[in-house]
């Protein structure tokens, strides 16, 4: 089985596995102001990046260079274009309970590459650095300073210093901007980049939101999944059953409900998938003059639930790793020892419900047709007392490595 799950890996991951992020046609510029068209390696980047990759020509065996954050003043990939400045950073601590006393933002001085979310003449920029999220607003070609907003605590509990309605009002007013439209303005993307934009078209000034062209929305898939999985079942306890060791190979059927999320190039997905199996299997036991016919009739619904990952080989073909957790519930399953030459034979009815992780590797074609490998092992075990003829005590582990086919129809 090792032997076979080895071979199985090394076919299905046979393509460059590191060639998961495309390259893409964009450009940056130096402290000299010189600008270089290169291809640009896009992450997508949730978090503000110090450095980027990227390639002078797009042959895959060209030499990659890195775009350091103190000789890049500027650059762009895809939909996202980053600017370097130093930039006062609030460093006030204001999420997870742990909040200052001072209303002030406890500023510190930093050079940052800040994401351009509206360039025009009224300017947009974020700064996001795991739980830190910082705006900074540009007008025209002035310095680049900070959207104040704090949380901090004081007698009565919980306040926050919104400073940055005031920012806007004075740097950024016309039309009918008023205080009561202030206060609807929170301090989010979505409501600063409408702002911004709201603005430069009040203005009539040419401007471009970035933030729209790199929005993306996340995608709803359902794929039916049968497969054929090899399983065994290892035994520990259980009458004359102890140390043997069953081994099948199995149906399977299922349907995976998947959420691709809606960032990083839509790399990640979240799922959960309700599968049937079957595991039937039976063993003639001899020990210590003892004999019994053992049988077994596992049969159960998982529900199997987690989070996946896909790597990009080309716009058609992509590889994808997903781990998760399996809730099992055993569904008319029967271990029964027959021939045992008593009264009553044991057996075994009521299964045990459990949790285990689960892993899979697969490799996906044309966002419709997909082939994962799958290893999962869990603990299947119950217990039943018939007074004064036997007492059933069955404790195993059961593994598969499944082989599960995909065909994507929503």
């Amino acid at each position: 089985m090792k032997q076979f799950l080895l071979t199985s890996i090394l076919i299905l991951f046979s393509n460059p596995f590191f060639a998961q992020i495309e390259f893409e046609t964009g450009f940056f510029i130096n402290n000299r102001g010189q600008k270089t068209e290169a291809f640009i390696q896009n992450n997508e980047w949730l978090n503000n990046p110090v450095q980027f990759r990227y390639k002078l020509t797009k042959n895959s065996s060209s030499q990659i260079f890195i775009g350091e954050l103190n000789e890049v003043s500027e650059f762009k990939v895809g939909g996202q274009h980053f600017v370097r400045s130093e930039v006062q950073v609030d460093q006030s601590k204001d999420t997870g309970g742990r909040y200052s006393t001072k209303p002030e933002p406890e500023f510190e001085k930093e050079v940052l590459f800040l994401n351009t979310l509206v360039k025009g003449d009224a300017s947009l920029f974020k700064y996001k650095r795991g739980r830190l999220v910082r705006y900074f607003y540009q007008h025209g070609n002035g310095k680049i300073e900070p959207l104040v907003y704090k949380h901090y605590l004081r007698s009565g509990g919980l306040a926050s210093n919104n400073k940055y309605r005031q920012q806007l009002l004075e740097n950024f007013k016309c039309g009918k901007l008023n205080h009561a439209e202030l206060k609807r303005i929170e301090y989010k993307t979505e409501d600063l980049v409408d702002f911004f934009t709201n603005y430069n078209s009040c203005v009539n000034s040419e401007f471009i939101s970035y933030y729209n062209i790199t929005k993306r929305k996340g995608i709803f898939h359902i794929t039916l999944k049968p497969g054929l999985s090899l399983g065994v079942l290892e035994v520990e306890n259980g009458f004359l059953a102890s140390g043997i060791n069953l081994e099948e190979m199995e149906p399977r059927i299922g349907v995976e409900f998947q959420y691709i999320l809606p960032f990083n190039q839509n790399r990640w997905g979240v799922f959960i998938e309700p599968t049937y199996h079957k595991f039937v299997s039976e063993e003639e036991i001899i020990k210590d003059f003892s004999t019994a016919l053992l049988k077994v009739d596992y049969s159960s619904l998982e529900l199997y639930s987690g989070l996946r990952h896909y790597f990009f080989l080309s716009d058609k073909h992509k590889i994808f790793l997903n781990g998760g957790i399996i809730v099992d519930f055993p569904l008319d399953s029967q271990i029964i020892f027959l021939e045992t030459n008593r009264v009553m034979d044991p057996e075994l009815t009521d299964l045990d419900l459990s949790v285990s992780p689960a892993f899979g590797l697969g490799t996906e074609i044309f966002d419709k047709i997909s082939f994962e490998l799958r290893y999962t092992k869990r603990g299947v075990s119950g217990r039943k007392i018939v007074q004064t003829h036997y007492d059933l005590d069955w404790r195993s582990n059961y593994s598969s490595f499944s082989f599960v086919l995909g065909y994507t129809f929503l």
